[in-house]
């Protein structure tokens, strides 16, 4: 609040000086409190999102950048930090992301002509192939 705006309430209601301060410095301890808790919950579901993710890729800091950013925009888009800790409920979440028509126009540049349900079944087949190979790999090793 500019510091003239704070001056007319006070004329206007009668208030002091004094009390025109303390309620600013209220306003802003409460507008900086808000933002505290705003960022810690930000960060919160970012490690919640990730967490959900790697679930699906453990590798996915592996992961060529654009198809880290498309991962997390369908990630954000479903929620997928408030769905349940498990590899179904985070690839159900992201297939409705994918599938959603309000998520195409957010979603990061794809391959041209590749749809975002397209894009991610390719990623989530390639994840299984890459889990089948090395789940044979050991296998032979044993």
């Amino acid at each position: 609040m500019s510091s003239s705006l704070v001056r007319a309430l006070g004329a206007r209601r009668g208030l002091g000086a004094g009390t025109l301060a303390i309620a600013a410095l209220v306003a802003g301890l409460i507008v900086t409190v808000a933002a505290v808790v705003t960022s810690y919950a930000a960060q919160r579901d970012a490690i919640a999102q990730r967490a959900r993710i790697e679930l699906v890729w453990p590798d996915v800091l592996a992961l060529p950048a654009n198809e880290r950013v498309f991962i997390e925009a369908m990630a954000e888009h479903c929620h997928l930090a408030r769905r349940p800790l498990t590899a179904y409920a985070a690839t159900v979440c992201l297939t409705e992301a994918a599938a959603d028509p309000a998520f195409s126009p957010k979603c990061p540049k794809l391959r041209s002509g590749t749809s975002p349900a397209r894009e991610l079944a390719r990623l989530l087949h390639e994840r299984r192939q890459s889990v089948d190979t090395l789940a044979e790999s050991h296998a032979r090793a044993y």
